[in-house]
């Protein structure tokens, strides 16, 4: 199954990322910030969503709608599966969503 990375409205993040083979390109392109993601470095970036995926499905009249992380240079034989769905709600619904998810545990076999 294919994540989704699920946001609060208004809340910043810091996003940390690091490429253990070629370059990379985070892209977000709706939130226009993009960030090259080189090997053996640590890149960082800052943003802070403003507007949900629910308002942008409503303001875009586009009921499909969704923000999306992708990568953004062309890396290997897999790089047309390197996307991710972004889901931007309230911290009530993240709450909710949360409350519904599966705990990971490296002991669980």
């Amino acid at each position: 199954t294919k994540a989704e990375l699920h946001l609060v409205v208004g809340q910043e993040y810091q996003f940390v990322f690091r490429s253990k083979d070629v370059m990379h390109s985070a892209y977000f392109p709706h939130f226009r910030a993009q960030m090259n993601v080189v090997p053996g470095q640590r890149t960082k970036f800052k943003f802070k969503p403003i507007i949900t995926s629910k308002d942008m499905r409503v303001s875009r009249e586009n009921p499909d709608f969704n923000y999306i992380l992708l990568c953004n240079k062309i890396c290997g034989s897999a790089h047309f599966n390197m996307s991710m769905d972004i889901v931007v709600e309230s911290q009530e619904k993240y709450d909710a969503w949360l409350a519904e998810q599966k705990v990971y545990s490296a002991e669980q076999n």
